[in-house]
């Protein structure tokens, strides 16, 4: 045998050896800080009333599967949003002032990886799922009581992420489906949230 062919099979056998030294990564976990704009489905959308106000959140995840994968992560989610066209009150979009909004929140997600590295690493992932969502605590600088604040709730997510080495990067979308503040119609939550992160 000569000593290309000798070479060409060494470097084979290492490439099949570091391979299964290094496997696909079914399972990882993280965690996460990022920013979030709020707002409810009965405020209005003209040039005179902001879309809402920036919020953070902070959260940790774990994920497993390959192509197809199921996640569940833990947040704090801290809310923030403005009202205006003060009325008779029987709407929220009859008051005028600002709520802030602390919660609680458990994400679920099921999500397909469009792309990936050979072992996972590396990805471009669009999953859906719902959360519950407790509160923890709120402000307002209107005159409800912080109780007709609803705790208990659901919510839809949908989520675009890219995972770049251990680097993540997720934009996330929270659709409320009932009501989030008693006696107020059509005040299901709204937000869109970008988040930054590590995964391991």
């Amino acid at each position: 045998m000569s000593s290309s062919a000798t070479d060409n099979s060494s470097r084979e056998t290492r490439t099949k050896r570091e391979k299964a030294e290094k496997p696909y990564k079914a399972f990882t976990g993280g965690f996460y800080v990022g920013a979030n704009t709020t707002r409810y489905k009965g405020e209005d959308i003209d040039g005179d009333n902001p879309s809402g106000r920036l919020g953070y959140q902070i959260g940790a995840f774990v994920r497993g599967g390959g192509r197809l994968y199921g996640q569940l992560g833990v947040e704090y989610f801290a809310s923030s949003s403005n009202y205006f066209r003060p009325g008779d009150g029987s709407s929220l979009s009859d008051i005028s002032g600002r709520i802030n909004t602390k919660w609680l929140q458990i994400p679920v997600l099921v999500g397909v990886k469009l792309a990936q590295s050979e072992r996972g690493i590396s990805a471009v992932r669009l999953g859906v799922g719902a959360e519950y969502a407790n509160r923890l605590s709120g402000s307002n600088t209107i005159e409800i009581d912080n109780d007709e604040i609803k705790s208990g709730t659901f919510l839809g997510l949908v989520n675009l992420g890219f995972d770049v080495g251990p680097v993540l990067i997720d934009l996330m979308y929270h659709h409320g489906f009932s009501d989030a503040i008693g006696g107020f119609n059509n005040s299901q939550r709204r937000s869109l949230g970008v988040n930054f992160g590590f995964k391991f």
